[in-house]
């Protein structure tokens, strides 16, 4: 009672300043703090704005103090207010209390709603606006109907999303039916991810799960079905402890900006600002430890740009640009700044007077011309006289080259054992070279074997059974000596006849022994492996091509786990069950998951009809993911090489080698048991992987080496309908 008399006794002393009570009123305007657009057909509501931010009393106060409250509004396209009329057919307008109900509201419902609350000596109002929209045709929102932010920390685990704003819609007594989509897609089984109703909960929070989720709250109220569509944008930042300060990409202590006088200087401040919720992302240049804000004696423009990154990072460039610097300009301090509320960072750009180098064009002309001449004519001279040089050269600055028996050979002839062709070696060839040109022949006949042609014919069908190949002492041809040859050197090459080309390939092995058997044992390991893949998949694989493939492959990641899985795969490295049953009698070399062939290497990975169906359901996916369809063929999913049949770009290409990796390792985990991994399993270690690839793309960047982010898209889009 005390507080009704001190009321009006506060609205008669308002009163008493109007001129004229009757015909004055406070009018507070169009309240557009709270406005957002209602679906068409869809219940909405409006609370009269007087009773939440103008007036100090509530509903029921002013009520008990004899103030009626007064709905008009203005439909849209119309000047004048006209009362609302609560008695239409339909009965989908009413008031209760404080509340405008619209049950549901109508398109023709749009304008603005003004409450009065008002008495004989008292006047108050305001307006709202009321905008009804239809939805999108073929979605579930419309985009005049902006969603609520909602950020979410990456990481972060059983995080609770409530539907909002369907609190009151329904009677008490009626619990409404919730229905989930993400990006307009029903969902019956989100992954990672449960509906209780109005809730959502997030088992763990993922960068792939930013989207718009809409839920429908659908009730029923005096035999009539109502539907509630509330949507909320999801964004994935990154978790608070990730927060660092401003870094600072551009300038680099290490660079040098070198610039001339007069000419445009352009120097660029890069900053990367972690997500840092509520923080300031300020970069600012300083000239002379003075704020471009204070600086009046240099003409200069600065330019701001921001890049969003994921998980709510920032890239934020602060270029400040000066045309025609002088001396004075190049000897001033430049500074890039860089703030936020974990601290602040700051970069010099060391701004050098580039040094005029004098030109000499006339004289580097000159000098240019003179050496293509003088080469142009030596090249002339040689190739016109080139045998009369080798001679003069021999004849004057020639060392002597006989060694121990006196024996010197230029050529070494080695001929099939033929009549023809004796004759044409020890006749014909001979008389020319020896007699004509003075060259020195090694012929096997004459020259190799004790007794010329009286050697044995079948150490001469023996040597010819190998290939020779010409050994040139007085010159730098290189060594060609098979190894079959090196084993009958003593059967071929007496030890009194070819002592300087024994000499010469024994210097020759010392050299290079241990650097050819290791690259021997390696070459003939390899190929050993491509010989048995090959047989496996029906075609040749080309040491080019696998070299090509294998070191374009291994730049894709710095991930040790994947790089050693392409190894094995490659060079077989896993002990298949036919090995076992080879090394210890009495072992069952059968098939450890379908138990009825013999385990084989390519068996255990392909063939097995346990082993087919998870690659099967692998090679369905990657068609999903990849949005391409392709053969299914083994090269592609064990040993990553593909080809021209799956039309893949650079980046489908590093997708799908991810994905088969993925599908390899889980694979391997279960060798020996009789069970395969699932389609949970594979998909789990594809995330693991996709980290991997985030974490080797920003270690390259950290060390200077850029590369094309993975554009993972796809995935995503695949993910987002599991």
């Amino acid at each position: 009672m005390k507080l009704r008399c001190l009321l009006l006794g506060t609205l008669w002393l308002c009163a008493r300043g109007f001129a004229s009570a009757s015909e004055r009123c406070d009018d507070w305007g169009v309240d557009t703090m709270k406005h957002k657009p209602v679906y068409n057909g869809e219940p909405a509501r409006i609370k009269c704005p007087l009773f939440e931010a103008f007036l100090k009393y509530n509903y029921s106060t002013a009520h008990s103090a004899g103030l009626t409250l007064i709905w008009y509004w203005i439909g849209r396209g119309q000047d004048l207010e006209e009362p609302i009329n609560f008695r239409l057919p339909d009965n989908h307008i009413s008031k209760e209390k404080d509340t405008l109900w619209f049950r549901p509201a109508l398109l023709n419902d749009t304008g603005n709603y003004t409450c009065m609350l008002r008495n004989t000596t008292y006047c108050s109002k305001v307006a709202f606006p009321l905008e009804v929209v239809n939805k999108d045709p073929g979605s579930c929102i419309s985009q005049a109907v902006k969603p609520e932010e909602v950020l979410l920390y990456l990481s972060y685990t059983n995080i609770n999303l409530t539907c909002p704003d369907v609190e009151g819609f329904s009677p008490a007594n009626v619990q409404p039916k919730f229905n989930w989509f993400m990006n307009c897609n029903l969902v019956h089984n989100f992954y990672e991810r449960r509906t209780h109703g109005i809730n959502l909960t997030f088992i763990i929070v993922r960068e792939m799960y930013a989207a718009d989720y809409s839920c429908v709250a659908t009730y029923r109220e005096n035999g009539r079905d109502f539907n509630l569509t509330r949507t909320f944008r999801v964004k994935v930042v990154a978790a608070p402890y990730r927060s660092t300060v401003p870094q600072i990409i551009t300038p680099d202590s290490r660079v040098i900006y070198e610039f001339k006088p007069g000419v445009d200087m352009s120097l660029v401040c890069e900053v990367h600002f972690t997500f840092l919720k509520d923080s300031p992302q300020e970069v600012w240049w300083t000239i002379d430890g003075r704020t471009t804000d204070e600086v009046t004696d240099l003409k200069f423009n600065v330019s701001h740009t921001e890049e969003p990154l994921t998980v709510g990072d920032v890239k934020v460039t602060k270029t400040l640009f000066v045309s025609k610097v002088t001396e004075k300009d190049l000897r001033r301090n430049y500074t890039c700044f860089a703030h936020n509320n974990n601290g602040t960072s700051q970069m010099q750009a060391l701004v050098r007077m580039k040094a005029v180098v004098p030109r000499y064009t006339l004289e580097l002309a000159c000098g240019l011309g003179a050496t293509v001449l003088l080469v142009v004519a030596l090249t002339v001279i040689y190739h016109a006289y080139w045998l009369e040089l080798v001679l003069f050269y021999r004849a004057h600055f020639g060392t002597d080259e006989t060694i121990l028996d006196g024996k010197e050979y230029d050529i070494y002839v080695s001929y099939a054992r033929n009549a023809e062709e004796e004759e044409f070696v020890l006749l014909t060839l001979r008389g020319v070279l020896e007699n004509e040109f003075g060259y020195k022949l090694c012929i096997f006949d004459r020259d190799s074997l004790p007794g010329g042609s009286e050697y044995p014919r079948q150490a001469g069908k023996q040597a010819t059974a190998h290939a020779f190949c010409p050994l040139s002492l007085s010159s730098s041809l290189p060594l060609s000596f098979p190894l079959s040859s090196r084993q009958h050197k003593h059967t071929l090459f007496p030890s009194n006849k070819m002592k300087v080309v024994r000499k010469f390939v024994h210097t020759e092995a010392e050299k290079h022994t241990s650097a050819n058997w290791r690259c021997l044992t390696v070459y003939i390991i390899v190929t050993g492996c491509m010989v048995k893949w090959a047989q496996n998949i029906g075609h040749t694989i080309t040491m080019t091509e696998w070299e090509t493939l294998w070191r374009k492959k291994t730049k894709y990641t710095y991930a040790w786990d994947l790089k050693e899985n392409w190894l094995k795969s490659f060079h077989r490295w896993y002990i298949t069950p036919q090995k076992l049953g080879k090394m210890y009698k009495g072992t069952q070399n059968s098939c450890w998951k379908c138990k009825d062939h013999i385990g084989s290497y390519y068996h255990a990975w392909w063939t097995c009809k346990e082993a087919g169906k998870f690659w099967k359901m692998i090679h369905t996916e990657s068609q999903k993911i990849l949005g391409k369809k392709f053969p299914m063929k083994p090269e592609y999913y064990l040993l990553n090489l593909t080809d021209s049949e799956t039309q893949f770009n650079i980046n489908d290409d590093k997708l799908f080698t991810y994905i088969n990796t993925a599908g390899r390792i889980i694979f391997a985990k279960h060798w020996k048991s009789q069970l395969t991994p699932g389609k949970d399993e594979w998909l789990e270690k594809i995330e693991d992987i996709r980290d991997m690839d985030e974490l080797t793309f920003l270690l390259k960047m950290y060390r200077g080496q850029p590369i094309k982010r993975t554009d993972w898209d796809q995935y995503k889009k695949y993910m987002d309908m599991q």
